[in-house]
């Protein structure tokens, strides 16, 4: 029994490969690859028909296709869109265990594709429509970085096998649209290619992979022509590409590689609508031959011919090119391009328009030698070149070269700083002439990995506007750089701009003529990567048309470009004469700096030094500068500020001092700004302000300042800035102040003395204040009532004399002081962005002015909303000791007493917004007479009242730039017999001018 179920085991393992066999054949027949090949069409197609006859469908060696017609859907009336006799895929599975991948045949045999395209759809759309799923890519984790590999390692010694052969492929494409209809195609395309290799454990992914190949083979149209086509509504081409490749290689066999190419044709003809057909004349050919014997690969011609003219004619040979010690000769000894002809054929185009001209020669150009020495010898020749496009002409009348360069075209040295460029062993430039649009270049000169850098640029009529609309000039430098290699680079630059001219504002500049020399060490620290710039010399001089100097710049510096920027500003001096300067400036810039010549002077000079570190935010250096127009000849300046990189949102101001006229005036800061997170407006611009400030006058002997002023004492401000207040202090101890006009001695000399000027003011000046609040209106007590407690005077002056204003040489005392009294006395306070002035005291003229209730209305700084307003009392002051002696003697009574009440708006323009009331109740017969002949108009009726009434008050209104004025007279005699309505003479509606002018006139009567 046991021996009967042996045997039957031992039969049922003879049959099991056979029923393996058995049922792969029953799966991988022609049948059911039919099957699945029709199911799958119409389980995968939306419209359309396949028709296909499947001869071999195997899982291990591939599969054949025959007879093959796919065809559109009704849309596009079942037309067909592939059709190929035979499609096979065959490989060999098996030979993955033998560790090779075999592609036994990719062949497509005389195939048939034409894609058109109608509306917006394609036919194989119609048939296969695109997906309208949407794809969600993955986000990729994050890979570190590792150095690029030279190769792809695979772990197993493996070889490849492919054979490709395209036999007569078709391609058509076309778009039936209205707008852009197009076809493009070609027909008869033959491809062969066979590749095999040696066993190989990586791939390199450089040149090396060449090495892998045991057997190539490759085959591109041997023996008929490619014919292409290109048509659509403007142009239709058609013309034979006669293109041939031969390339085979094998170990076994000797390499032969044998390629030909003619492109174009001798009557290519382009047919356009409405238009006579376009003939052209075009070839670009080449015939390549390797002889294997010698070793050499022979270029017999490479050419390019149009319009019977030689573009270029290239010949000669490749040597020992299996060996490491390729060598070449080849000439471009034939070259005639005229661009002409070309112009004509492109303007035919339906392109946009395009002219060009002249006349442009290659040759004679020679590569010889070995590719590690290979020598280059190159002269070109062009003569009448233009250019047109889009409105723009470009032209160049020459452009000559000659140039012989020594090349090392295998070398594996790597760039350095000092050899950025190993191929190129050496270059030498003979001749490089050229112009364009006028500008005209020569460089010559020679440079390399192997010899010295020694470059000469000149350039000369480069006209600025050709580059930048709203300037002109002729621009002509001269620039020489030499060195021993690239690391190290000099430069030496002479340059000049003439007829510079610019437009700003729709006002045209003068013409100004500019030098500029300079001389730069450039020091590079990694290849082509500048790392320093020491500039030396740096001598800039610009004159107006009258050869004037205008501005002059003299400057040594060192820029230093590693990962942070620095700046090392040396000796840099600036001097600019104003005079000069507005002659060479348009009209909107002249009339911002005629002021500032009238004011500072014509000759103004600025010198700075300073250390720019851009990259960590660090800049410090001084300054100095002399400003003859108020006599500053010795300001000097100190800066030191950070901005750190990590503290982008602060600044720190760590000095900041400004000194001045032998250090009497001086100016420090310190502190800091930043930047907040806040939605209230930031008081400085985009900062929030912790800073320190102070401004003082200090002299303990009295010295000249400047502009006839001379200063003893000590005065300063001093101030504080956080966030949105500004408080602090304007302190005065025992300042003695002297003015003189500039004419002393002399008849015309005026001087001022003001002594023992003290005070004590505090400072408070909100920045949050963003508009001007009007003054409450009414009574203004809540600014000024003390409420019975009258703080202690912190504004004083014990003296003011000065010149006799009538009386040539004679001293005179504007202000008295009475024993130990000041003569003025006053308390000032600034609060919340108001000016409080009251108590004032003035011993003047042998009488007194008493002042209170000023007020000013600063608010948020805006000129035109300022107001302001004040009272004065004056009482008993002798207006006659203002007058001649001989004036004197002639006036009985010269004393006044008044009353003045001032208000206003818009200090920005105050004489039509000052609001004026002004009331003498006390004044002499004389002056008052001096005041009817001021408001009334001449004539006998009024000069016999003036001289027969007695003024008894004087009432004068101004308001919006016209004088309200009303004379009042006592009563007399004569008032029975001249009448006067309200016994007063009035004046309406006077102009202020011509007040001023009758009241000037007036008292020029006095003198």
């Amino acid at each position: 029994m046991v021996s009967k179920i042996l045997f039957w085991i031992r039969k049922k393992r003879i049959y099991i490969p056979l029923l393996f066999i058995f049922f792969y054949k029953i799966i991988f027949n022609s049948t059911t690859g039919q099957i699945l090949l029709d199911q799958g069409f119409q389980s995968f197609a939306a419209s359309g028909s396949l028709k296909a006859n499947v001869r071999t469908f195997s899982l291990f060696y591939g599969i054949e296709i025959e007879d093959i017609i796919l065809n559109a859907g009704p849309r596009f009336q079942s037309q067909e869109i592939f059709s190929a006799q035979a499609l096979r895929l065959r490989y060999n599975l098996p030979y993955l265990f033998f560790l090779r991948a075999k592609v036994s045949e990719i062949a497509l045999v005389n195939a048939k594709i034409q894609l058109t395209k109608a509306g917006e759809i394609w036919n194989f759309e119609e048939v296969f429509p695109p997906s309208t799923e949407a794809t969600i890519e993955p986000i990729p984790d994050s890979v570190e970085e590792s150095e690029p590999s030279e190769s792809l390692f695979l772990g197993l010694p493996v070889s490849a096998y492919a054979l490709i052969n395209l036999e007569n492929v078709s391609f058509q494409m076309k778009d039936l649209s209205n707008t852009s209809p197009m076809d493009v195609g070609f027909r008869d395309l033959n491809l062969h290619f066979e590749l095999d290799t040696n066993r190989f454990i990586q791939i390199p992914y450089n040149l090396d992979a060449l090495d892998l190949i045991d057997q190539i083979h490759l085959e591109l149209n041997p023996k008929a022509a490619l014919l292409s086509w290109y048509k659509d509504s403007k142009i239709q081409f058609e013309s034979p590409l006669d293109m041939s490749l031969v390339l085979h290689s094998s170990k076994t066999d000797p390499f032969n590689l044998e390629s030909k190419l003619k492109l174009g044709g001798d009557n290519l003809i382009i047919q356009r609508s409405n238009r006579l057909p376009l003939v052209v004349k075009m070839m670009l050919a080449y015939d390549l031959k390797y002889l294997p014997e010698e070793d050499r690969i022979l270029l017999k011609d490479l050419s390019c011919v149009f319009q019977n003219d030689t573009w270029f004619h290239i010949s000669g040979e490749l040597n020992k090119i299996s060996s490491k010690q390729r060598s070449m000769n080849l000439s471009l000894i034939d070259s005639d391009i005229y661009l002409e002809p070309l112009s004509r054929v492109l303007e035919e185009l339906p392109i946009p328009s395009i002219k060009l001209g002249g006349r442009i020669q290659l040759s004679p150009l020679i590569a010889k030698g070995s590719l590690e020495d290979l020598e280059l010898e190159w002269k070109l020749k062009a003569r009448d070149m233009y250019f047109q496009m889009n409105g723009r002409q470009h032209k160049s009348q020459f452009l000559d070269l000659a140039t012989r360069a020594n090349l090392d075209l295998v070398t594996k040295e790597k760039p350095t700083t000092e050899r950025p460029l190993p191929l190129l062993k050496s270059i030498y430039i003979d001749t490089l002439k050229a112009d364009y649009n006028g500008i005209h270049a020569d460089v010559s000169g020679s440079l390399g990995s192997n010899i010295p850098i020694d470059l000469h640029l000149n350039l000369d009529k480069l006209e600025l506007g050709l580059f930048v609309s709203n300037l002109s000039g002729l621009l002509k430098a001269d620039l020489k750089v030499r060195g021993q290699n690239f690391a190290n680079i000099n430069a030496d630059l002479n340059a000049a701009l003439s007829f510079f001219r610019f437009t700003l504002d729709r006002s045209r500049s003068g013409n100004s003529f500019s030098k500029i020399s300079a001389k730069a060490e450039l020091q590079f620290n990694e290849p082509f990567q500048l790392s320093k710039i020491a500039i030396q010399g740096l001598d800039l001089r610009t004159t107006n048309a009258q050869s004037s100097e205008a501005l002059s710049l003299k400057s040594d510096a060192i820029v230093s470009l590693g990962e942070a920027i620095v700046v090392d500003l040396k000796q840099t001096n600036v001097t600019t004469n104003l005079a000069n300067l507005s002659l060479i400036l348009p009209l909107s810039l002249k009339e911002k700096v005629t002021p500032i010549e009238s004011s500072l002077g014509a000759v103004i000079k600025l010198g700075i030094n300073g250390f720019f570190d851009i990259g960590n935010g660090n800049y410090k250096g001084n300054l100095t500068s002399i400003i003859p127009g108020i006599e500053l000849r010795d300001l000097v300046g100190n800066f030191a500020l950070r901005m750190p990189a990590g503290e982008g949102s602060k600044i720190f101001l760590d000095n900041l001092q400004f000194r001045a006229y032998k250090n009497a005036l001086g100016f420090n800061a310190s502190g800091k700004l930043e930047k907040r997170n806040t939605k209230d407006k930031p008081p400085l611009g985009d900062y929030f302000g912790d800073l320190k400030l102070k401004v003082f006058l200090n002299s303990s002997l009295e010295s000249y300042i400047a502009k006839g002023l001379s200063y003893r004492g000590n005065m300063y401000m001093d101030l504080n800035i956080k966030d949105y207040d500004i408080t602090g202090d304007f302190i005065s101890n025992n300042s003695k102040i002297v003015f003189n006009n500039g004419s002393c001695p002399g008849s015309s000399c005026k001087i001022f003395l003001i002594d023992s000027l003290n005070a004590e003011v505090p400072v408070h000046h909100d920045l949050s204040i963003a508009s001007t609040r009007e003054l409450i209106e009414g009574d203004k007590s809540r600014f000024i009532k003390t409420y019975g407690r009258v703080p202690k005077d912190n504004f004083t002056i014990q003296q003011v004399l000065g010149s006799h204003p009538s009386i040539e040489g004679a001293p005179f005392a504007y202000v008295k002081s009475s024993g130990s009294y000041p003569g003025l006395t006053s308390r000032i306070q600034y609060k919340e962005n108001y000016l409080f002035i009251d108590g004032i005291r003035l011993s003047l003229l042998d009488g007194m002015v008493y002042g209170k209730d000023f007020i000013v209305n600063v608010g948020s700084g805006d000129l035109e909303k300022m107001e302001y307003m004040g009272s004065l009392q004056v009482r008993d002051i002798d207006l006659r000791q203002l007058l001649s002696k001989d004036a004197q003697g002639k006036i009985d009574d010269g004393k006044i007493k008044a009353d003045l009440n001032l208000s206003g708006v818009n200090l920005d323009d105050p004489i039509p917004n000052i609001n004026l009331y002004f009331s003498i109740f006390q004044i002499g017969r004389d002056f008052g007479k001096s005041a009817m002949n001021v408001i009334s108009t001449k004539g006998a009726i009024m000069d016999f009242i003036i001289d027969s009434y007695a003024v008894d008050k004087v009432e004068v209104e101004l308001s919006k730039g016209l004088v309200y004025a009303d004379v009042l007279f006592k009563k007399s005699i004569l008032s029975y017999v001249v009448s006067l309505e309200d016994s007063k003479i009035s004046q309406q509606r006077m102009p202020l001018a011509n007040f001023l002018k009758r009241a000037g006139s007036e008292i020029s009567t006095y003198k």
